[in-house]
């Protein structure tokens, strides 16, 4: 039996609504955001929080019976989450021999002295430097370098994935890119626009690849329909195996 506990009935933060549901005896946090969609559509966030959206037609009773009825699969991409954490590499105080995820694979950083630059070789990526020692001008070329490998290899991937989209008669879109704390992409499909998060650089091909795809979906289908999701499917059939990498790693 499922028993809401410690919830908040007003709505906050821009129209989202926090609440927590028990289910099989352990607590679902969820976050409400009313939006204009056909469907429940949940996923799971920071922090292991199911990101809720629905239309003000979809009634809480409603919302959590959907919660409950993939409270399995809910659980399991929580624990994904939880032991990806576990697996992730601290974070860098730029020392020698530190590891740095690119595009899923670990590199060991390298600390020298040099005109400032940065370049990967044979495993490992080097951080030319005046000052060494200067961690804030070591993380600013780093990141930069970061950029510039995200940017070069997202444009080439989508270079690749785009001709499958040609029979929809849509317009090759403008890229741009930025870090963003909840999402991996953001479509503005009335501008031609779509934005990139930067931390991509740290995800594997294969989910740069999916991120992709379900962007560029978006120029077809704004919402998060079951037609969006079958053109995602018909442009990638394992894109539920790739989009997966976001609560497996």
């Amino acid at each position: 039996m499922k028993k809401a506990v410690g919830f908040s009935d007003g709505f906050i933060n821009r129209g989202i609504m926090i609440r927590k549901l028990e289910v099989k005896g352990r607590i679902l946090e969820y976050e409400v955001t009313r939006k204009k969609v056909k469907n429940i559509n949940m996923r799971i966030g920071a922090e292991s929080v199911i990101k809720v959206s629905a239309s003000n037609r979809a009634t809480i009773e409603m919302i959590e019976k959907a919660l409950i009825k993939n409270a399995d699969y809910i659980f399991k991409a929580q624990e994904k989450i939880k032991r990806a954490k576990e697996k992730e590499p601290a974070p860098l105080s730029y020392k020698d021999g530190e590891i740095i995820r690119i595009f899923g694979n670990d590199y060991q950083l390298k600390i020298l002295y040099g005109n400032n630059k940065v370049i990967s070789d044979n495993g490992c990526v080097l951080i030319y430097a005046k000052e060494p020692e200067n961690k804030e001008l070591l993380e600013k070329l780093c990141n930069k370098y970061l950029r510039t490998l995200v940017a070069e290899n997202i444009n080439n991937w989508c270079r690749e994935i785009f001709p499958k989209f040609e029979k929809y008669n849509i317009a090759y879109p403008e890229m741009g890119f930025r870090k963003m704390k909840a999402r991996w992409g953001s479509c503005h499909s009335n501008k031609g626009k779509v934005f990139f998060n930067t931390e991509l650089v740290h995800k594997s091909e294969a989910f740069c690849r999916y991120v992709i795809v379900h962007e560029l979906s978006h120029f077809v289908h704004p919402d998060h329909s079951t037609a969006f999701y079958r053109l995602v499917e018909e442009i990638m059939p394992d894109y539920k195996l790739k989009s997966a990498e976001q609560i497996s790693k």
